[in-house]
């Protein structure tokens, strides 16, 4: 979905002033399938795994994941691969539309992560999970397991939109997750079991089918700088 133009002020271009946006992506494409598709920075989107199979589709200038019976396509959006000293935020803004009951089992499940050129290193895994304090929704975060390690602490809604930011660093390994930061100060959950040295070129987003459901996705960001990773209005005003 298309970004309001705001003016940036004196200290947002200073704090960006040697930020590389890897990826901008805000979906604002024709409805159909995403494969295929450009961002406005960052590689074509493509199918890593499951090519065709309910292909991710663009509408209204989101996307959305499919989680329902049967597998799933499996896509990414390439940019220049980390190294050494290099750490990595990708913010995207996720809703889980009501309607469903979200009740995958013990494992959770991931939609969203880092990934090399291969198809199996994936980084800072992303999951919902099922409620755990009377909410809709929970979420999580693994460095590289298929199952998560740390969750946020408070369940979340149906049909509100929340901005997600997620981080790996090359030298330690270690993955950080944020719902709804001001800053990279902000309330964070954190995986300091990854395995370091991934040389992350990718951001992918995953259907399976865990449960009968869908996410929708809009607004990704990816950057080597945490303001990077918001949306605009927010790096602004320092306010959503």
């Amino acid at each position: 979905m298309n970004k309001p133009l705001l003016t940036l002020t004196f200290l947002l271009a200073s704090t960006s002033s040697f930020a590389t946006v890897l990826v901008d992506e805000d979906f604002s494409h024709a409805d159909g399938a995403l494969v295929g598709q450009s961002p406005a920075t960052g590689g074509t989107w493509t199918a890593h795994s499951g090519a065709g199979n309910k292909p991710v589709q663009v509408a209204s200038g989101q996307i959305s994941l499919d989680q329902s019976s049967g597998s799933g396509e499996d896509i990414n959006t390439s940019f220049m691969a980390m190294g050494s000293g290099d750490r990595i935020f990708a913010g995207f803004d996720l809703t889980l539309p009501s309607g469903q009951t979200v009740n995958p089992d013990a494992n959770g499940l991931y939609f969203a992560h880092f990934k090399d050129g291969g198809t199996s290193n994936f980084r800072a895994r992303v999951f919902i999970t099922a409620p755990s304090g009377g909410g809709d929704f929970g979420i999580g975060l693994d460095g590289n397991g298929s199952t998560p390690s740390v969750v946020w602490a408070g369940d979340l809604a149906f049909d509100t939109t929340y901005k997600v930011v997620v981080s790996y660093d090359y030298d330690s390994g270690d993955t950080e997750l944020w719902v709804d930061p001001v800053d990279e100060m902000s309330t964070s959950i954190t995986d300091m079991a990854g395995t370091a040295s991934t040389a992350i070129e990718a951001f992918a987003l995953r259907q399976s089918n865990d449960y009968t459901g869908s996410q929708v996705i809009d607004n990704l960001s990816i950057s080597d700088v945490f303001s990077e990773s918001l949306p605009v209005e927010l790096m602004q005003f320092g306010v959503e």
